[in-house]
């Protein structure tokens, strides 16, 4: 392995070299990487963008004089003319993908520092009033796990102070500069700006909270609003497209397998994953973060195989062991995963009261650490919140402080705990802010369940859909063999009930793959996670009773109906 990668950077060290020694390849190299540069930096890609630059641009040279003999032979003498667009466009096709990664980094990032942004102020600004400088505050946050992606920030403004050697307002004017979110970057320039002419950098981060805050809030509004258009637009593909599409291939192409197998393996495994990354950048903030134990997937997945094994031995279908399979399988996931939210939705739901018992304790002079040494004794939230409350008093007591707290996976109330330990140990923390992080906590809930209100239509749309699928397809296939509409209707007749029942099951993997995936889409909308299964067990089971069912029901009606 050693000697692969020794050689593979020696090749790269030679094609760097031809690429730079050459008068011309020096020349495209340097004004692509000038042309790069700024967006690289955005991006916070921090590697050799000339040496990239060197790559690829020698990549796109091999590209080009493979292009003319490419082109006669898949045009000239095998008249594809359908790739002519993508031969032609071969030689940018490196740089096309450089610059479509650095564009997918710096909205990576952008939509990171904005989910984590309003608590990163309220918590520098804690810190301010306490007398400790926000460039000694992005120290601790390097330290820390609570602020994934600012903590990035941190160790590119570290990297600038200590390896190459720039003061701290510098530095935070470089990061500030290099940076894709606008408001990350107002913030550090008006900070470095009252800090140089000697200004109230406390009431200025104060309100930078309220603004952020009120941000925040705007955008949980619209994340409500568009949840609802995109439970619409979801149902709408994923039911009514999918649909169209499985018709109109059963009646009117004689290429009726390849297009379902183009449909199961390639357009619905995209739609997933481009409606999956959509939900994920409207989500306002971080989330819970429950951890799925590897004994929790290996369990599933050794249970589901066993369930494949033993029902298709006992009902020799291949499409319903496959659904008993994954239905055991994603039950025993959900509940699983349900039992440890029930936690996490209590203590999420106690944690405004905690806050505002913490706050008026605050305003008597309590530290927070005082406060809810006080409290355990005579207040009561949820059983959930009481036996966390108990364990950090219990580490209060001992002189522990927050120190040694266990992660809930509830991100919400590991970054309470974080803050209110910083403000135990710097003595900072009015309880104005207090009160600000009390009022963005409760309406964060508010918003929560009122995004759960607005998509219960969509919810219950999940739950009938392999229903319509199911009936559609059926009545379909009756009327198909009854009046011989199509070629696959003669061809059925002809070469028996094999190859029916081999389409059969392609078609039914594909209802079961859709009623999955919409799913696990709506529990993401819901949720705010794809990891509650049990929705996804439930629709399953809706789609076994409607393979069992619906072909009788159909049968019927068609006989009223004739």
């Amino acid at each position: 392995m050693w000697k692969l990668k020794f050689s593979r950077q020696t090749l790269e060290t030679k094609i760097c070299s031809f690429m730079l020694k050459n008068y011309y390849f020096k020349r495209v190299v340097l004004k692509l990487d000038k042309l790069y540069s700024s967006l690289a930096l955005k991006a916070g890609y921090y590697g050799s963008t000339v040496r990239k630059q060197c790559l690829l641009t020698f990549m796109s040279f091999i590209f080009l004089i493979l292009m003319v003999p490419l082109l006669v032979i898949s045009v000239g003498v095998f008249k594809l003319f359908f790739t002519l667009p993508l031969i032609i466009t071969l030689p940018i096709l490196p740089q096309l993908i450089f610059l479509l990664n650095l564009k997918s980094l710096v909205s990576k990032r952008r939509n990171g520092l904005k989910k984590e942004f309003p608590y990163f102020v309220l918590y520098i600004a804690t810190l301010q009033s306490a007398g400790v400088p926000l460039h000694m505050s992005l120290y601790k946050v390097a330290k820390t796990d609570i602020f994934e992606n600012i903590k990035k920030e941190a160790m590119i403004f570290l990297r600038d102070v200590r390896l190459l050697g720039k003061d701290p307002l510098t530095a935070l004017d470089s990061l500030a500069k290099n940076n894709p979110y606008k408001p990350f970057q107002d913030l550090i320039f008006g900070y470095t700006s009252i800090y140089k002419s000697g200004g109230d950098l406390v009431r200025y981060l104060h309100e930078k909270v309220r603004d952020s805050f009120k941000e925040l809030k705007f955008q949980w509004k619209m994340f409500v609003e568009r949840s609802m258009d995109l439970g619409e637009s979801l149902t709408t593909f994923f039911v009514i497209s999918v649909l169209i599409i499985l018709l109109a291939s059963l009646i009117l192409s004689a290429e009726f397998l390849t297009t379902i197998m183009l449909l199961n393996i390639v357009i619905l495994p995209i739609a997933l994953i481009v409606s999956f990354t959509t939900i994920e950048s409207l989500i306002p903030e971080n989330v819970s973060k429950l951890l799925v134990p590897k004994v929790q997937i290996i369990l599933s997945i050794l249970v589901s195989i066993l369930t494949f094994i033993l029902t298709y031995y006992v009902a020799k279908e291949f499409t319903i062991a496959i659904l008993f399979s994954l239905l055991i399988a994603s039950f025993i996931s959900g509940i699983l995963y349900v039992l440890k939210a029930k936690v996490l939705k209590e203590i999420e739901e106690g944690l405004p009261k905690l806050l505002r018992d913490i706050t008026e304790f605050r305003k008597l002079g309590f530290t927070p650490a005082q406060a809810i040494a006080r409290l355990i004794l005579f207040r009561k939230y949820n059983k959930s919140l009481d036996t966390i409350l108990n364990k950090i008093a219990m580490n209060i007591r001992a002189g522990l402080g927050f120190k040694d707290i266990p992660k809930t996976g509830s991100w919400l109330f590991d970054y309470t705990t974080f803050l209110l330990e910083e403000i135990e140990e710097s003595g900072g923390g009015t309880p104005a802010m207090l009160e600000d992080l009390t009022q963005c906590v409760s309406d964060v809930m508010h918003y929560r369940i009122e995004v759960r209100k607005s998509l219960r239509i969509y919810e219950i749309l999940a739950y009938i859909a392999p229903l319509i699928l199911i009936f559609s397809l059926f009545l379909t296939l009756k009327l198909v063999s009854i009046l011989s509409l199509s070629e696959i209707a003669l061809l059925l007749t002809n070469l028996g009930v094999h190859i029916e029942h081999s389409m059969l099951s392609l078609l039914k993997i594909t209802i079961i793959e859709t009623s999955i995936i919409l799913s696990l889409l709506t529990s993401k909308i819901v949720d705010l996670t794809a990891k509650n299964t049990l929705r996804a067990s439930i629709v399953l089971f809706i789609s076994l009773v409607g393979f069992i069912t619906i072909p009788q029901i159909v049968d019927s009606i068609i006989s009223l109906a004739t």
